[in-house]
């Protein structure tokens, strides 16, 4: 591994200096001095490989982490190689550690027997691991990639051209993959090119490993194109109404790690429409008001959407390996009426100035409920899908108070005026067609 570190030095220069990288912490560490292989050997009772000796008499481990904006989408880099103390004395250990509670979940005691004689060699990110196993192939470890639910599959390369990938694809989300035979199609229908992002990043990178792409989008029909969709709506609207804005976010899109890692967490396939949306946007932020009008969009991060339970402070737990169980204790107790619907329920939009809530029920239908919760009190199940909610909800620009139409009809006041009106001195070339008298 004579080349290891120059080879490492070489792609962190390229990505400190790379365009499209905003973020990033990447570091080699230094072989301790004191390290012999012998000592660890009498401590675990296992004679370490050969190749393993001499990684960690180069370095004792590196960090390879990085975020890059590649055409809006976040692109990302995740590789922990853990130091020669960690790795040989953390045997896999579902109990604990930092994806314990995830782990736990669906794990049979067959699965666990066999992973007790893995070791954990590196983090991959989004709950994902890379372990090695160092008692069935004593000369050459093993290695295996453990996803997020639970699925292993053994990588087909030997310890030395391994750590080498991992530097030269500069740990790029789930490159592993292609070296997994057994891999077949992901359940996630997202496309997740790390010949084209890698292509972008590096200029003399070698591509032919990931020639046969596993992600996919498929191609939707009439497929809304989020991003450009509401850029334009929103920038018309300034324009038409002079509004003074409060606040405006258009986040990146998610990390297909998130949207991987949010379709584990569910235990069912993402609709297509709630990914498309995430994939291109993680979130939207708008707010607006002009005179004694306003509104609001306020759709959260995917992560904070299916993450943990919100606590009895109101805060959201962003531990994403909580049990799957959302208790919305916002103003629910556990003998209010609708108790059990709010376990289901995950907050979705959240408008800034009003006390009315948007949650979504992932898991009581095929397809994903909305349910629009007028002043944290009573609940209402909206009459549109998902996909014609993302449509609504740009075509009505957020204005406070629009979700009322559909749930009671054009008849519906706010105050002495009725919400129609109210939206229309906004929104004149808005029509009403589909919303009941």
């Amino acid at each position: 591994m004579g080349d290891l570190t120059s080879l490492f030095e070489n792609r962190r220069n390229m990505l400190e200096k790379n365009k499209y990288i905003f973020d990033s912490f990447i570091i080699i560490f230094s072989p301790e001095k004191k390290f012999k292989p012998n000592l660890f050997e009498k401590k675990i009772g296992i004679k370490l490989p050969l190749v393993l000796a001499d990684f960690y008499q180069e370095c004792d481990g590196f960090q390879l982490i990085w975020s890059a904006n590649i055409e809006n989408k976040t692109v990302t880099g995740y590789s922990i190689l853990y130091s020669n103390s960690y790795f040989l004395s953390k045997k896999v250990d579902l109990q604990q550690g930092d994806s314990a509670g995830f782990w736990k979940k669906g794990i049979s005691q067959t699965q666990q027997d066999l992973l007790e004689k893995y070791f954990i060699l590196e983090n991959i990110g989004y709950s994902n691991y890379v372990l090695c196993d160092l008692i069935s192939t004593p000369n050459e470890p093993q290695l295996f990639l453990y996803l997020s639910d639970n699925r292993i599959y053994k990588i087909n390369l030997n310890f030395t051209d391994y750590i080498q990938k991992v530097i030269e694809y500069c740990g790029i989300y789930l490159w592993q993959r292609y070296f997994c035979p057994e891999y077949q199609v992901s359940p996630l229908d997202l496309e997740d090119d790390c010949a084209k992002y890698l292509s972008i990043l590096i200029k003399d990178i070698n591509t032919s490993p990931f020639i046969n792409n596993v992600l996919h989008l498929p191609q939707v029909p009439n497929s809304i194109q989020h991003r450009t969709t509401i850029e334009s709506k929103i920038s018309t609207f300034k324009k038409q109404t002079k509004i003074k804005e409060l606040a405006l976010n258009i986040p990146l899109g998610a990390p297909i790690g998130v949207l991987a890692k949010a379709q584990y967490t569910l235990n069912q396939k993402l609709p297509i429409e709630i990914a498309n949306f995430f994939y291109q946007l993680n979130g939207l932020k708008f707010n607006w008001t002009k005179g004694k009008h306003g509104g609001s969009i306020g759709i959260l991060p995917l992560e904070n959407i299916i993450g943990g339970p919100i606590e009895k402070d109101g805060q959201m737990n962003k531990d994403w390996h909580q049990e799957l169980d959302y208790f919305g204790t916002f103003w629910f107790d556990d003998e209010a009426d609708n108790a059990g619907l709010m376990k289901k329920m995950r907050p979705f939009d959240i408008p800034s100035g009003s006390s009315d809530l948007l949650f979504v029920d992932f898991l009581s239908e095929k397809q994903p409920i909305l349910y629009y919760v007028v002043a944290r009190d009573n609940e209402y199940r909206l009459p549109f899908s998902i996909a014609e909610y993302f449509n609504y909800l740009v075509n009505f620009m957020g204005t406070y108070d629009w979700y009322l139409l559909f749930i009671k009809g054009k008849s519906v006041k706010i105050g002495d005026f009725l919400l129609i009106d109210y939206i229309k001195s906004i929104l004149p070339e808005l029509t009403f067609d589909n919303i009941k008298e």
